[in-house]
């Protein structure tokens, strides 16, 4: 009994995690960590805090370095 209230409450919370999920994307929202290159930013609108993504200012060189890593872990000396 205990394991079918516990599978209809990790359904219940599924669904209602897609929907608010789904919400956040369409009111412009993210859903998660801005890739390299960007950041995470905040942005007020209309009273709200919409959370967004934005072009890092150094993320070209970010890009590089990461790049360079790489390069040095597949071509090791």
């Amino acid at each position: 009994m205990l394991a079918v209230i516990n599978e209809y409450q990790s359904k219940a919370s599924g669904a209602d995690i897609a929907f608010k999920m789904g919400e956040k994307a369409r009111r412009g929202g993210t859903l998660g960590k801005a890739k390299l290159g960007y950041l995470n930013v905040i942005d007020s609108s209309e009273g709200r805090q919409i959370r967004t993504v934005g072009l890092d200012p150094i993320g070209p060189l970010r890009q590089a370095r990461v790049r360079a890593l790489r390069h040095r872990q597949l071509h090791p000396q």
